[in-house]
């Protein structure tokens, strides 16, 4: 099976893993939307990297990616608000739909998104339904500001594939401020996309991060280059030390 499919089997799987989970419902929650109808966000593609083996996969995956540059923003502006169900597991989770225009042209590159908004005021209730505690590879994120999910592991099926999947939403209107999607193979990073909730002063560009390849092979021309002057000083020493009994 050819990388590229097996990675389009567990981005599904990602999306829809909590879907297969054992769980039930939650019927006493305290759910209500932090966003209203007309709000508008701004977000940047702060890196995107993406290998031309696997941008068919990711574009599928995220339909706006394919008309952002890295550096670009995007306006999204809430839609529409679904009724928020009484009972809600991960297949009946409340949605919302959200148009993205491109910053620079006002071209508007995506209408009836959803995924850019949770309801707030029950947190527990949303991880529940997500049952992020069953999945394995996934950890909860649960701060006093923040709420998401990481997930990561080994692509199953494949070799020396990773995939690192990372989402934070605000607790205080519900909207996501960060994604990120990491899929790498032998240590080297075949895809890495950060699309993060942009305010005044946070970069629109995010700087080059080492690969472990390239960070292990630093690390052994640093070491070799301490044997090698360790060597050179003692040889240096010892000569130093003959020439001086020679003196005497």
């Amino acid at each position: 099976m050819k990388p590229g499919r097996l990675v389009t089997g567990f981005l599904l799987l990602v999306i829809t893993l909590a879907a297969v989970a054992p769980i039930s419902a939650q019927q006493n929650h305290t759910l209500e939307w932090g966003v209203e109808v007309g709000e508008e966000f701004t977000y940047v593609l702060q890196r995107k990297l993406i290998d031309a083996a696997w941008e068919q996969n990711m574009n599928n995956l995220i339909p706006f990616l394919a008309y952002l540059d890295e550096g670009q923003k995007i306006l999204a502006s809430v839609e529409e608000l679904y009724a928020i169900p009484t009972e809600i597991d991960s297949s009946n989770l409340p949605t919302s739909n959200w148009t993205l225009v491109r910053e620079n042209d006002s071209v508007i590159i995506s209408t009836g998104i959803s995924g850019l908004a949770f309801p707030i005021g029950d947190w527990d209730a949303l991880g529940e339904a997500f049952n992020v505690t069953g999945i394995a590879g996934m950890t909860l994120i649960d701060t006093n500001e923040e709420w998401g999910t990481i997930l990561s592991g080994p692509l199953e099926g494949s070799s020396g594939i990773e995939i690192y999947h990372e989402q934070r939403y605000e607790k205080e209107n519900g909207t996501q401020v960060y994604l990120r999607w990491i899929i790498s193979y032998a240590g080297n990073r075949l895809v890495d996309i950060v699309f993060v909730q942009w305010h005044l002063g946070i970069p629109t560009v995010l700087p080059a991060e080492l690969e472990i390849t390239t960070i292990l092979l630093v690390g052994l021309g640093i070491a070799i280059a301490i044997i090698v002057g360790v060597l050179v000083y003692k040889k240096a020493k010892s000569r130093k030390s003959m020439m001086q009994k020679l003196g005497e």
